[in-house]
């Protein structure tokens, strides 16, 4: 009967350490897991108009109800908004002709005429070398 006893114990620790491993994993995934991941909620409906913001695909509808509440005024709905770069100056480097161009948000209306043009932080520098 004493053989048996050590069998035992080790069976109960294995157990105890196997539990403890589960709810530590169970621990680690509920950390990493962003909040609402599994939430029907956040399923984009196949429908849905598409934006790019921030490297992300969002629906155009929530970039709107973002964009209104942060900055407080409404877009008309047929509002259209592009990326241009625009030259912004030109310069030498030793050898070298280089071209500065700056990132704009450019807000047009439903005649295509320009509202705002916003710029952005993206810079693009095109170097050209110039043989003597």
């Amino acid at each position: 009967m004493e053989g048996q006893q050590p069998a035992a114990k080790s069976n109960v620790v294995s157990a105890l350490i196997v539990f403890v491993l589960i709810v530590n994993l169970f621990l680690i995934l509920k950390i990493a897991a962003p909040d609402g991941h599994h939430q029907l909620s956040r399923i984009i409906k196949p429908n849905a108009a598409f934006i790019v913001q921030d490297e992300f695909i969002v629906p155009a509808s929530a970039d709107r109800q973002q964009s209104e509440a942060t900055s407080g005024e409404i877009r008309p709905k047929n509002e259209s908004v592009s990326l241009e770069w625009q030259l912004i100056g030109t310069g030498y480097d030793g050898q070298y002709s280089v071209e500065t161009y700056r990132e704009y948000e450019i807000y047009k209306d439903e005649h295509d005429r320009v509202i705002k043009s916003v710029p952005t932080s993206h810079f693009n520098y095109l170097r050209y070398w110039q043989p003597e």
